[in-house]
C-alpha cells in the first residue's frame, strides 16, 4: 500500500475521483484509472479495492499478479462489497493467486449471492449441482438458479428448464456444460473495459522497460491480540428480518450436532447506502483457532462459513 501511494502524489480522493477513475478504467487509460483510484483503494474504498484487484489480475497499468489480486479483492469483499466477493470466490475457484478451494469459493459466492449477485447466485448453483464444495443439493440448486433467472442470468434460465424437463437430471449435464463460462472480471461498472493492444517486444539488442512497481496489500496494524469470546463464524447474510429469522432456524435445525451449545443469531448490519442487512452468526469462540475449525467442520457438511469479530 505505500508503494502505491508513493506513486500517487495527488490530493485526499472524493467520490468524484472514483468516477473518473471508473470511466478512465472503461476507456482504457489504466495510468489515469489508477492515479484516480488508487488513493481511494488505499484509504479503504472497497469499490476501488476491487478494481485495483482487476487490474493486477489483467495486468492492465501494473504487472499482472494474481496473488496481489487476492490481496486487493479480500478486504473489499471482507468489508461486503458483493462484487468483489464474487471475485475473490472465482479466484478459489480456479485456483488464481491462493490454492483452489472450492468450499471457500462457495462461501464467498453464498455471501454475495445473499445480496442478490447473479453471477454467484448461478455459481453457487452449479456448485450445488455438482457437489463442489457444498452438498449435492438440486432443490438448493433450483432455488438458487431461480434467483439468479429473475435477474435475468440467461445460464440459469435454460438450466432451469432442463431440470424441469428431465426430472432435475439434466441439470449437472447442464450445469457442467456451463462451467467454463464463469468469469471473474466483474467490475461493477456496467461496461467491458476497452481492449488494449498486447505488447510488442523489445526490438532486437535493446531491453524492455521495466515494468513499475506495483501496489502491496495494506499491513495490518499492530493490535493488542483479541480477548478470548471475541470471534464468531458467519454463515450468511440476508437484507430481511424475517427471512433471517427463519434461516437461523433452519441453521440450528440442521447444523445442530456441529454447532454445540452454540446458536446461530440474526445480528442486524447497518451498511449505510448500501442499506440494512441481518448476519446469520453464531459464537462466540474463544479465539480464532476455534472458530476456524467450527468453520472447517461446518464446510465439510457444505455449509459456508467464515471467521468474523464482533
Amino acid at each position: 500500500m505505500a508503494v502505491l501511494l508513493g506513486l500517487l502524489t495527488v490530493p485526499p480522493a472524493t467520490a468524484q475521483d472514483l468516477r473518473e477513475g471508473l470511466a478512465a478504467y472503461g476507456r482504457g487509460d489504466y495510468a489515469a484509472a489508477l492515479r484516480e483510484i488508487g488513493p481511494l483503494a488505499a484509504a479503504g474504498n472497497p469499490r476501488a479495492q476491487n478494481n485495483i484487484g482487476l487490474m493486477f489480475l489483467r495486468g492492465q497499468g501494473v504487472p499482472k499478479d494474481e496473488a496481489q489480486a487476492v490481496a486487493w479483492f479480500r478486504p473489499a469483499a471482507a468489508r461486503g462489497y458483493a462484487t468483489a466477493q464474487y471475485n475473490l470466490a472465482v479466484m478459489h475457484l480456479r485456483g488464481l493467486g491462493v490454492p483452489r478451494d472450492f468450499v471457500e469459493a462457495a462461501t464467498w459466492f453464498r455471501l454475495a449471492a445473499d445480496q442478490g449477485h447473479a453471477r454467484a447466485q448461478y455459481n453457487l448453483a452449479v456448485m450445488h449441482l455438482k457437489g463442489d464444495g457444498v452438498l449435492r443439493d438440486n432443490a438448493e440448486a433450483a432455488a438458487w438458479l431461480g434467483k439468479a433467472a429473475a435477474r435475468g442470468h440467461p445460464g440459469a434460465a435454460e438450466i432451469l428448464r432442463s431440470m424441469r424437463g428431465e426430472g432435475g437430471e439434466g441439470g449437472e449435464r447442464a450445469a457442467a456444460a456451463s462451467l467454463p463460462a464463469m468469469r471473474g472480471d466483474d467490475d461493477g461498472t456496467g461496461a467491458a473495459p476497452a481492449a488494449k493492444p498486447p505488447p510488442q517486444p523489445a526490438p532486437a539488442g535493446q531491453e524492455a522497460p521495466a515494468a513499475p512497481p506495483g501496489p502491496a496489500p495494506e499491513p495490518s496494524p499492530a493490535i493488542a491480540p483479541p480477548a478470548p469470546g471475541a470471534f464468531r463464524v458467519q454463515l450468511g447474510a440476508v437484507r430481511s428480518e424475517s427471512v433471517a429469522a427463519r434461516e437461523a432456524e433452519r441453521l440450528n435445525r440442521i447444523l445442530g450436532p456441529a454447532l454445540g451449545a452454540l446458536r446461530v443469531e440474526p445480528v442486524r448490519a447497518d451498511l449505510g447506502e448500501r442499506g440494512v442487512y441481518f448476519r446469520l452468526r453464531a459464537g462466540p469462540l474463544d479465539g480464532r483457532a476455534a472458530a476456524g475449525a467450527l468453520c472447517r467442520d461446518l464446510g465439510e457438511r457444505g455449509q459456508p462459513c467464515i471467521v468474523v469479530k464482533p
